[in-house]
């Protein structure tokens, strides 16, 4: 009885769905799907809603958010051990996470997620992984609802798109993956982060297909950049990056965590200078020469599954690679952006 009465639940969600997209109201279309617990109806499904999601994106145009950016917050938190403010989720708030970020570079979630959540979503990632390596054999064989490359709305972009980088890093784009995508955002909806995230951006998100990863990171990674995303997002972007441990990592756990500047940084740092391989990544002898002047060393911390670290585009960080690492790292990174400035050469997806 309690099957019939939620498939009866799912088949008018479903219904009311459809309807509302074909009258061009995505956003509402994807609000009701988003009300299902769990998986959606079928695959096709969990599909049109990546497709939605792009789609409705342009019923956001016109977002004025916050009058000024970077916006006012109050400095509601201490430094903690590592020299990030720390917060538990049911703290989280605009203010909490917008003060943190500004005055001190990023925010520290202990505990985000619970036990029960990580391993559904070790679980699921392990499953798109599985898809995606299918598919990388022969690009005919289905692999939905885990692994279904997003083709965007733009056939230009969509020429251009290249999932090579992706590979090479340990990482499935969570848009590729329609089950994970709504597994994922339905569940940072339950804990109010998706209302936190409004209130700090002062408008409803929208994330990025190249910006959301799932990433499962060997532990043998030669090199690792220093990084701002700023130096290739842009300078007028609004974002907020919600970096999700899923397993131990960082410290003395045997796996690559991140190891970044526990600091506010009040612009994008040159790039592509002496001692780096890419283009966008910031010279270690520049990193060095910050932390003599400001008396702010790097850190590494250890993070348990279900921590999380909050910063944004101006966060200075790259992953924390060593010689005796000997376990991979599960993780998931989420950039959200405000509409009204939302980053060029992004493929948007509203939240």
């Amino acid at each position: 009885m309690w099957r019939r009465r939620r498939d009866d639940l799912g088949a008018r969600v479903l219904s009311d769905a459809r309807r509302a997209a074909g009258e061009g109201r995505c956003l509402d279309a994807i609000d009701a799907l988003q009300t299902l617990d769990g998986p959606l109806v079928d695959p096709e499904v969990e599909e049109w809603m990546v497709r939605l999601r792009h789609d409705a994106f342009p019923e956001l145009a016109g977002a004025t958010g916050r009058p000024e950016w970077p916006a006012s917050f109050p400095d509601r938190r201490r430094p903690g051990p590592t020299g990030l403010p720390e917060a538990t989720p049911d703290e989280l708030t605009g203010d909490l996470i917008g003060g943190a970020i500004t005055h001190h570079g990023a925010l520290r979630v202990n505990g985000l997620l619970d036990e029960g959540q990580v391993a559904e979503l070790i679980a699921a990632i392990d499953q798109a992984f599985a898809a995606r390596d299918r598919w990388l054999e022969d690009e005919a064989t289905p692999t939905p609802p885990w692994f279904v490359p997003f083709v965007p709305n733009d056939p230009a972009i969509a020429a251009a798109l290249s999932r090579s980088f992706a590979v090479e890093a340990g990482a499935v784009w969570t848009a590729d993956s329609p089950r994970v995508l709504h597994q994922l955002l339905q569940t940072y909806d339950h804990i109010g982060l998706r209302r936190a995230a409004e209130e700090y951006l002062g408008e409803r998100p929208a994330i990025s297909v190249r910006k959301c990863t799932l990433r499962r990171v060997p532990p043998d990674l030669e090199r690792a950049a220093w990084h701002q995303d700023g130096a290739f997002l842009g300078p007028q972007v609004r974002s907020l990056n919600v970096w999700l441990a899923l397993s131990r990592c960082g410290g003395s756990s045997g796996a690559p965590g991140l190891e970044l500047v526990p600091r506010r940084m009040d612009r994008v740092l040159d790039t592509g200078t002496t001692g780096t391989y890419l283009p966008w990544a910031v010279s270690p002898v520049l990193v060095d020469e910050l932390v003599e002047s400001t008396g702010t060393p790097t850190v590494r911390p250890e993070f348990a599954p279900g921590d999380a670290l909050l910063f944004d585009d101006r966060f200075l960080h790259r992953t924390g690679v060593a010689d005796d690492l000997t376990q991979p790292r599960y993780a998931v990174e989420t950039w959200l952006f405000a509409p009204s400035t939302y980053p060029a050469r992004q493929i948007p997806l509203v939240y």
